[in-house]
């Protein structure tokens, strides 16, 4: 009966747009990642998406968010039993997946986005690796092409039953330097979390 219950609650709160599970499923996933290590946590979305809707328009906005959720499923949920995707909203994913996640594998993603998401910006634009876009203030500035970012997460050495809270923070960071290294490059990329035992410093790996 738990198992029925769950299944309904997951399929009420599915997004809309890909199908994909939603909060409810995800924080499940990520209690139980927590409590039985070794896991990975993948955290992805679109880096400067908000321009890209506005000036493209919903339809073209939610066909770029598919196209993520397609390319998530393609290269970490497919190859893998043990890993579920999740679709937190707007422009936000979240992989689950047991023990590590190859690096080839995050490489293969985003090099499959930017290569896939040039058939959702006119050709002038991708020839120009940007396009024009009017700010909330109605000056016009150049954008550059939206790129996908994956902030990884792992629990190998976080210690025993770690507060969430600390791991809420610790995501939040990384997603804020992936995004950041992203905007420095103009493509997509992804960044690897590797708490030392004992330590406080973290090992961040970039793309190349």
């Amino acid at each position: 009966a738990r198992a029925t219950e769950l299944e309904v609650q997951t399929a009420a709160s599915a997004n809309p747009l890909t199908g994909l599970p939603g909060n409810i499923a995800i924080q499940r996933w990520i209690q139980d990642a927590l409590r039985n290590p070794p896991a990975s946590i993948v955290y992805g979305d679109l880096d400067r998406f908000k321009e890209y809707n506005d000036t493209y328009g919903f339809t073209c906005g939610d066909e770029m968010i598919r196209l993520a959720a397609r390319l998530l499923e393609r290269f970490l949920l497919l190859p893998s039993a043990n890993a579920r995707l999740g679709h937190i909203g707007g422009d936000d994913f979240i992989v689950v997946c047991d023990g590590a996640v190859p690096e080839i594998v995050l490489e293969e993603v985003c090099s499959a986005f930017d290569e896939e998401k040039r058939h959702l910006f006119s050709p002038e634009h991708v020839r120009q690796d940007g396009y024009p876009s009017v700010t909330r203030q109605g000056q016009t500035m150049m954008v550059p092409l939206a790129t996908l970012s994956l902030a990884v997460i792992t629990t190998d050495n976080l210690g025993v039953d770690p507060h969430p809270g600390v791991f809420s923070q610790m995501a939040a960071s990384l997603k804020k330097k992936v995004k950041a290294q992203n905007a420095e490059r103009q493509r997509s990329g992804y960044l690897m979390e590797r708490r030392q035992a004992g330590g406080d410093m973290l090992s961040l790996h970039l793309s190349l």
